[in-house]
């Protein structure tokens, strides 16, 4: 499960040393986060890129006038309230940074790049890969281990073998599989539809 705080409306937190405010807390399904780069809309369905590697959504605990956020950062990014920030205390990632080192990729097949050209990939596509990797998280999946977004990698021995994006169906499906290792429950859409 990722680490999950509660705000009230007018509340900060920090990413790194990035900045960000909760602005609205609606407590059904909903919360407003403004922060350097723009304003997000939270939900509880679908999580959304806050900060590079952090994908944020709102966990079914959310009431009104409380937004409880999911942050599905990796251990090594450190988040913490803006007081605590402010005390000076910021969460100890060394432990976590040998579980990183363990998926640096220091090379990618060829069939690899072609993958990635294929899915839309252009330009400096081994360095775009890169780049995503260093952001990507543990995944347990068919396509790979690791994930960026809707994108899967297959990283084995330091070496990335495949690259999948996945369809609306199977992001959606990887969402609800990964909400409920979280919470041990269907999310309130899935029971509505069935979907």
């Amino acid at each position: 499960m990722g680490l999950v705080l509660s705000f009230k409306p007018g509340a900060d937190f920090y990413v790194a040393d990035t900045q960000f405010f909760v602005t609205e807390a609606s407590g059904v399904g909903q919360a407003t986060v403004v922060g350097p780069n723009g304003t997000y809309e939270l939900t509880d369905h679908r999580a959304v890129e806050i900060y590079p590697g952090c994908p944020a959504s709102l966990s079914d605990k959310s009431a009104p006038g409380l937004a409880a956020i999911v942050f599905g950062a990796p251990k090594t990014l450190p988040i913490v309230t803006g007081d605590k920030y402010r005390a000076g205390t910021k969460p100890k990632v060394e432990a976590q940074v040998s579980s990183t080192a363990e998926h640096k990729v220091t090379s990618i097949y060829p069939a690899a790049i072609e993958q990635a050209k294929a899915i839309g990939f252009v330009g400096n596509v081994e360095k775009e890969l890169l780049d995503l990797l260093a952001l990507s998280a543990p995944v347990t999946h068919r396509y790979g281990n690791r994930r960026f977004d809707e994108l899967v990698f297959d990283v084995q021995n330091g070496r990335l073998r495949s690259v999948a994006c996945l369809t609306d169906a199977e992001f959606e499906a990887l969402d609800e599989r990964h909400h409920r290792e979280r919470t041990g429950r269907l999310k309130p859409w899935v029971r509505l539809t069935g979907g």
